[in-house]
């Protein structure tokens, strides 16, 4: 009896080990996501703006401004206008949905991927948040971001409407300038280290970096 109880022990302890080591695989997946060392894909050298379509952690931070629209700020002590669209991380059920995409990665490309959106308006005397129940449609092989008002060219940058015109151009902020924004908006201290406001903030987040 006692070889016998020993022996569906270690069988237990064996499907233990096997489940924890499944576990920690998936973790560690999930984790890399956003600063995996191969290339993203599809490929998109070249664009103004990158998404990584495999990292369900990240959040990416557009600032759009319509042409013509005023940059200074509209009353004296006011802000600058800012329109920033957030493309936010995906839930914890999502995310474990997507498992299967880094799994067969090496087989074949990930080519579109839909993301949770909130909209950050700042008119300079007024700032409002709104979460938006449609999500952001990102297509990597035709590079463009479909969003509920509009259409994100990740190509050139341009902002354009639902019917293809032109009304203005979009940035990637980096993606610290984006949390320290979200921070002002929500009326909290500013993270030790942050610039403050990143509007003149030209340059992109590197596809996948951390924030």
């Amino acid at each position: 009896m006692g070889d016998a109880g020993g022996g569906v022990a270690r069988r237990s302890w064996a499907v233990v080990r096997q489940r924890a080591c499944a576990a920690g695989a998936v973790a560690v997946l999930l984790l890399t996501g956003c600063n995996a060392g191969g290339s993203i894909v599809p490929p998109n050298d070249g664009f103004a703006i990158k998404v990584n379509l495999l990292c369900t952690t990240c959040d990416d931070f557009l600032d759009c401004r319509r042409s013509g629209a005023p940059t200074a700020a509209p009353a004296p002590g006011a802000r600058e206008p800012l329109l920033i669209y957030r493309l936010r991380e995906k839930t914890f059920w999502a995310q474990v949905a997507t498992i299967g995409d880094y799994l067969f990665r090496f087989f074949r490309q990930k080519q579109t991927d839909e993301r949770p959106l909130a909209v950050y308006r700042d008119d300079g005397l007024r700032r409002t948040v709104e979460q938006l129940p449609t999500r952001a449609f990102i297509d990597g092989v035709a590079g463009t971001i479909t969003l509920p008002d509009s259409i994100v060219d990740m190509r050139s940058g341009a902002w354009l409407d639902t019917r293809g015109e032109t009304i203005g151009s979009c940035r990637a902020l980096l993606r610290r300038d984006g949390y320290a924004l979200m921070r002002e908006f929500l009326g909290r201290a500013p993270a030790p280290g942050a610039t403050g406001r990143a509007g003149g903030q030209a340059a992109a987040a590197p596809a996948g970096a951390a924030p």
